[in-house]
Parts: structure tokens; C-alpha cells; sequence
């Protein structure tokens, strides 16, 4: 099977005979490694445009500095959230009113 995205490479490397049809397997052409490697950052640079999408993508740990995100679950309280996505949510959420004020007489009658 033709390799034409980096989503259709093997984690078996002897299975990835090809990138982009242009043949790799052993024996093969010299020229054909030139055309290959330039195919292969082609497919990287799909990647990073975000125009294929990754089947299984994880991560342990990231840092996010700037823009938004979207599309992700009101993080519970019991988790560290607020379990809202509104100010006014998570005021009732947590038990506390626009000042604050419950959470400081909390801290203070200890």
C-alpha cells in the first residue's frame, strides 16, 4: 500500500517501502531518496499546517501561552475547575458571591 500521508507509515520501519509512491525499499534507486526526503517533509509540513490530522495524538505535559481553546469540558471542582464555563457558574459552584466574600469569612473562621 502506497505511503501518501504521515499517517499511513508503519512503527514497523522495514514495512515503509515507500513515501508518496516513490519507491525506498532496498535496492532502489539513488535519485529515488532525493524525491522521498522531500515528499516526507512535505508530509511533516501537512502536519504542522494542521491540514492532516493526527489518529492518537498525547501528551504528558504542555504549556499553553496565548490564544484560546475550545472545545474541551468544564473542569469539575473536585479536579481543580470551577465546573462552569460562566463567572456567574462557578460563583455558585464554588459558594461564593461576587465579591468574594464567603471564601474570605471561610479563610477567616478557619
Amino acid at each position: 500500500m502506497a505511503k501518501n500521508s504521515i499517517t499511513d507509515y508503519s512503527a514497523t520501519a522495514s514495512l515503509n517501502t515507500d513515501i508518496q509512491s516513490v519507491d525506498i525499499a532496498e535496492g532502489c534507486l539513488p535519485s529515488g531518496i532525493n524525491n522521498a526526503i522531500r515528499e516526507l517533509m512535505a508530509d511533516l509540513a501537512d502536519m504542522n499546517d494542521g491540514t492532516t490530522v493526527l489518529t492518537s495524538p498525547s501528551v504528558s505535559s504542555i504549556t499553553i501561552s496565548g490564544g484560546s481553546i475550545s472545545g474541551i469540558s468544564d473542569l469539575a471542582v473536585a479536579d481543580g475547575g470551577t465546573g462552569a464555563s460562566t463567572a456567574a457558574d462557578a460563583r455558585a459552584n464554588l459558594e461564593v458571591d461576587q465579591a468574594g466574600t464567603a471564601v474570605a469569612l471561610a479563610i477567616a473562621l478557619g
